[in-house]
């Protein structure tokens, strides 16, 4: 009996953590209606502050005072500078920005505090307070900063005129303009505000989790599903919970645009003779990637649904590959068949369920799948098969003899990136014909307007599950050759960051928009080689600016820049 009060008012502690940070992420959502994937590395980055501001000799509470007024202002200048200049620009663009601040703040922390996890200071007293001995100091006080924390927020939004305005802008915004309410600063100090709460959040958290640039991440996890069990539309809810368009591009190919292929192809064939085989393997990548990239556009872009978990059925093409060469012997080609047909039935299943849930919900599903891949390959149970967190080793296919008694003499790598290239331009040509048919105008239909394309009598079920499958199969052929290509699969491999990473993708190379996909894949592949020449210490960083800069500078994607170029060079041409 005593152990279950323990561990009840122990996790009544923790939950009210995981409150103060769902709180957070529904105060950001409530303005942006959007989730804000970088609320974990702010809060993150803030505790740091409050570790050195301690370190430097300042009593706890002091720096803890200072901290929430750093978070506050940190917020602030994120939404004016950051946000504020794309929030017009398609949805997940902005998810991408929020990715890119992931990266930065967490890259930033570890090159200037590193990587060694420190221990945070507690300000509570190590002996149990008023003799209990059911819950420690550190999570008794925890629970009471939380809740003067949701009192003194309580206060302000029901009863202040700033609180009231802000209230109004995140409800109307259009009407809180006309009546003279600044909606901009409001917006701002919405983010303000949710920095601060999240930064209290990370200071309550870090002297159970200790202090280090990845220890929010889980934490971020629990505060998604606080939000979405108690409501992510409501704030109580959150703290409930935390206890207990892009348009469709014409896929028909002139004249010209043919042409062009052509000539790409034909670039493509001479390009293995001309550069090392490191180069080589770096655009076999590139080929895997855009088969990846061009499943997860025909879900996202020309359907309308967001997967933020597509790397679990990239890791599922995988490890059917690596299992059939490795255990079954079968021969290297006949995998991509067998990865796709399972990726498909896998993704149609995974589909169904999903018809229930749009938009955030959806999302977050997807983003739940990811987040379980790697622990669910790793399960004893399957180690037999998956061989655990130590993996498997693949042998890297030799070329066919009929090629040297032809008397071409090519290596492994050349022969994996001409095989790659193959399988690219047939799943290219089949996603080309699938989108400009019925099946692509049903799925455009259903994503610009789903009411209507229902009424017009397009099953609305069959053709988004339909999406899924084709989406899995495309990706699981994609996993299958990167599999083959690297040699090696592990679940580490297969964390959710390659998912948000396959996200980015889609998005700096254009959304709907088949070409994007290989524009992507060539972002994703070589940017981050780049960024680690420009700075050793903190690359991620350098990436996440990159990222940024695209999508400043090109919010439709290379894709949609490329066309806007050659709009005008061709209206040039014709006066």
């Amino acid at each position: 009996m005593d152990a279950f009060i323990h561990q009840v008012l122990s996790g009544l502690a923790t939950g009210g953590i995981y409150a103060s940070l769902a709180l957070a992420l529904v105060m950001i959502y409530q303005v942006t209606r959007l989730v804000n994937f970088a609320q974990g590395e702010m809060a993150m980055f803030s505790t740091y502050i409050a570790w050195s501001l301690i370190n430097a000799g300042m009593g706890y509470w002091p720096a803890f005072l200072l901290t929430v007024l750093f978070a506050l202002a940190l917020g602030v200048v994120i939404e004016r500078v950051v946000i504020r200049p794309v929030e017009n620009a398609p949805v997940l663009a902005i998810v991408v920005i929020f990715i890119a601040l992931l990266v930065i703040l967490n890259s930033a922390t570890g090159w200037i505090y590193s990587y060694t996890i420190k221990t945070f200071p507690s300000p509570f007293p190590k002996e149990p307070l008023f003799g209990n001995t059911y819950i420690s100091s550190h999570e008794l006080g925890a629970i009471g900063v939380t809740l003067v924390v949701l009192a003194l927020l309580y206060v302000f939004f029901r009863f202040t005129p700033l609180g009231l305005a802000m209230r109004a802008v995140a409800q109307n915004p259009e009407s809180s303009r006309l009546v003279g309410i600044r909606v901009g600063w409001m917006l701002a100090l919405g983010w303000g505000l949710a920095a601060a709460v999240g930064a209290v959040a990370g200071m309550m958290i870090a002297p159970i989790v200790y202090l280090d640039p990845n220890m929010m991440g889980g934490i971020l996890l629990y505060a998604f599903a606080a939000a979405l069990l108690g409501g992510i539309d409501s704030p109580g809810g959150a703290v409930i919970g935390g206890l207990l368009r892009q348009g469709a591009r014409d896929p028909r190919m002139t004249r010209r645009a043919s042409i062009a292929v052509a000539v790409l192809v034909a670039i493509a064939c001479v390009l293995p003779f001309v550069v090392s085989n490191y180069r080589t393997f770096q655009l076999t990548l590139v080929l895997v990637y855009a088969i990846a990239l061009l499943g997860l556009n025909i879900l996202t872009g020309y359907n309308g649904q967001i997967s933020l978990g597509h790397g679990a059925f990239y890791a599922i093409g995988a490890y059917t590959a690596a299992v059939l060469m490795d255990r079954l012997g079968a021969p290297y080609w006949a995998t991509i068949p067998a990865a796709g047909a399972v990726c498909l039935v896998a993704g149609f299943l995974f589909g169904l369920p999903a018809l229930r849930l749009e938009g955030l919900y959806l999302a977050l599903a997807t983003f739940a799948l990811g987040v379980s891949m790697p622990q669910l390959l790793k399960y004893h149970h399957l180690e037999k098969w998956t061989g655990g967190v130590q993996g498997i080793v693949i042998a890297k296919p030799e070329p066919p003899a009929f090629l040297r008694e032809a008397g071409l003499q090519m290596n492994s790598d050349q022969w994996l990136y001409f095989f790659a290239l193959a399988v690219a331009a047939i799943m290219f040509v089949l996603g080309w014909n699938l989108l400009r048919g019925r099946v692509g105008r049903a799925l455009i239909a259903i994503r610009d307007q789903h009411i209507a394309a229902e009424a017009m009598g397009i099953n609305n079920a069959l053709y988004k599950s339909l999406a899924f499958g084709v989406s899995a199969m495309y990706t699981g052929i994609a996993g299958a050759l990167g599999a083959i290509a690297v040699q090696y699969v592990a679940p580490d491999s297969f964390t959710i960051f390659l998912s948000l990473v396959f996200l980015v993708g889609i998005v700096v190379g254009g959304l709907a928009s088949i070409s994007g996909a290989l524009y992507g894949a060539l972002f994703i592949q070589f940017v981050p080689n780049v960024a680690d020449e420009i700075s050793k210490a903190a690359p991620w960083a350098i990436f996440g600016l990159f990222l940024i800069g695209f999508v400043y500078l090109m919010p439709a994607g290379v894709a949609g820049a490329v066309r806007t170029l050659l709009v005008r060079f061709t209206r040039k041409g014709a006066k």
